[in-house]
C-alpha cells in the first residue's frame, strides 16, 4: 500500500458525506454586534479566494461563486496495515461536505444551516484552489434550512451572486440548476445538474425534479437567467423509494432572514494561524490527490503552528495533521520507525511527532471533553507517540 493510498483510505473512513435531511436541533442566535469588512492578515501565497478557471472548460457566474465546505465535528484513529510490514495508526477527520454561495463581495456567503450545525471547525475551498481559507458562521436561522458564513478574504470578491432584492416569481415546469460539490472530496470544481421547477411545497420550499447528491447540500438554485432561488436543503432517499426530487429552501428566506438579522452578525477577524489551520484541515482531508508527496510546504505549515496558541479543537487538527505527515515520511522512506530514516530526514518526522503528542496533551489538558469527538486523541496516548502501533482493542470508558 502506498503512502498516500495509507492515507486515503483513512480519509475516506472517517469524511461523512453532508447531511442528506434537514437538521431538526435548534441553533443558537449571533451575538449582537455591527457587520463588518473581514480584517484578514495578507496570505503568504496566491490569495486562496479566488476561483480558478479550469483548462478548456468555462465556468458560469454561479459556479465560480459557488465554494466547497469542509465541516469538522471530530477526529478518530484508524490502526491500518502498512507497505513497510507494520501497522500505523493514522488521523481521519469526522467532517461533512457541503456548498455554499457567495453573496456579497466581502466573504458573505450562502448556505443550508445543517451543513453547518453542530461543528467545531470550519473551511472554505473556492473552485479551482488547492488552498483552504478559514470561515465562521455569522447567522443561523432557527426556523429555515439557512445560514450565513463569513470566510477569510484579503480583497473584495468578483464572483459574486448577490442576494435578490425580492424573490423572483416562480412557475411550474420551469428549468433550473443546480450547483454544488457532490460525491467525491477530492474534485476541485463544482458539478451542475438541470431539471424542472415541480411546485412550492406547504412548508413552503421548492421541489425540483433533480437528483441531488450528498455535498450539493447549501450549493445555490438558479433559473435560466442566473438568479438565485435557493439553496439545496433536502434530497429525496433513495432507500425509501424517492428519487429525483430535491428540496430548495427559497431565497425569500434567506432575504427576510439577512434583512432581519444581518445587522445583528457578529463582525470577524481572522487570525494569521486559522489559515493555517485551515490548510492543515485541508490537507489533513488529502482533498487534493495531486499534493506532491515530498514538497515539505505542509509540514513546515504544521510546524510554524508548534508554538502558536489555538484552541483546543484547532490543536487536536494540527497535531492529528503533524501525525500523518510524520506517518508519511516514513511510508514514503519505506521506514518501520524514525531510527531506520536517512539521518538527513529524521530531524523533521521528530519534530512533527513532538509537535503531534503536544498538541494533543496541550488540547486534552485544557479541554477534557475532546476525548468523546476527538478520539484520536486517547488513542495517540493509549499507544504512547509510537510510530509503530499495535492494535487497539475497543475503549472502554467507565
Amino acid at each position: 500500500m502506498t503512502p498516500r493510498a495509507l492515507l486515503a483510505l483513512a480519509a475516506l473512513a472517517f469524511a461523512a458525506p453532508a447531511l442528506a435531511q434537514r437538521a431538526r436541533p435548534p441553533v443558537r442566535r449571533a451575538p449582537a454586534a455591527r457587520p463588518a469588512v473581514i480584517a484578514a492578515p495578507a496570505p503568504t501565497g496566491p490569495d486562496a479566494a479566488v476561483a480558478i478557471e479550469p483548462t478548456g472548460f468555462t465556468l458560469r457566474p454561479i459556479d465560480r461563486a459557488t465554494v466547497r465546505l469542509i465541516a469538522v465535528q471530530g477526529i478518530g484513529g484508524r490502526v491500518l496495515s502498512a507497505r513497510t510490514g507494520t501497522t500505523r495508526l493514522v488521523a481521519g477527520v469526522h467532517a461533512s461536505h457541503g456548498s455554499g454561495v457567495v453573496v456579497s463581495a466581502d466573504g458573505l456567503v450562502l448556505t443550508a444551516r445543517h451543513v453547518v450545525q453542530g461543528i467545531d471547525t470550519l473551511a472554505a475551498v473556492f473552485p479551482g484552489q488547492r488552498a483552504a481559507v478559514p470561515a465562521t458562521v455569522v447567522y443561523a436561522d432557527p426556523d429555515h434550512d439557512i445560514a450565513f458564513v463569513r470566510v477569510q478574504t484579503t480583497r473584495p470578491l468578483a464572483a459574486v451572486a448577490p442576494l435578490p432584492a425580492a424573490a423572483p416569481t416562480l412557475a411550474s415546469g420551469q428549468r433550473v440548476s443546480i450547483t454544488g460539490y457532490p460525491l467525491d472530496p477530492s474534485e476541485r470544481y463544482p458539478a451542475a445538474a438541470a431539471g424542472d421547477l415541480a411546485r412550492v411545497n406547504n412548508d413552503g420550499r421548492i421541489q425540483l425534479s433533480i437528483a441531488a447528491n450528498p455535498g450539493n447540500s447549501g450549493g445555490p438554485v438558479v433559473d435560466a437567467e442566473g438568479r438565485l432561488l435557493g439553496v439545496v436543503s433536502q434530497r429525496g432517499e433513495p432507500q425509501a423509494g424517492v428519487e429525483g426530487v430535491t428540496l430548495v429552501e427559497p431565497v425569500r428566506s434567506a432575504i427576510e432572514a439577512w434583512q432581519r438579522n444581518g445587522r445583528l452578525a457578529p463582525s470577524v477577524t481572522f487570525r494569521p494561524e486559522d489559515a493555517r489551520v485551515a490548510q492543515s484541515l485541508f490537507d489533513l482531508l488529502l482533498l487534493d490527490p495531486e499534493r506532491d508527496e515530498r514538497d515539505p510546504a505542509s509540514a513546515e505549515r504544521v510546524l510554524a503552528l508548534a508554538d502558536v496558541a489555538l484552541r483546543p479543537e484547532a490543536a487536536c487538527i494540527v497535531g492529528a495533521q503533524a501525525w500523518n505527515e510524520a506517518i508519511l515520511a516514513l511510508e514514503s522512506s519505506r521506514s518501520q520507525d524514525v531510527g531506520a530514516l536517512p539521518a538527513d530526514r529524521r530531524p523533521r518526522v521528530e519534530a512533527l511527532m513532538r509537535e503531534a503528542r503536544a498538541m494533543q496533551q496541550r488540547a486534552i489538558a485544557e479541554a477534557p471533553y475532546l476525548r468523546t469527538r476527538y478520539e484520536f486523541v486517547h488513542q495517540l496516548e493509549r499507544i504512547d507517540g509510537r510510530a509503530v502501533a499495535p492494535a487497539l482493542a475497543p475503549r472502554r470508558d467507565p
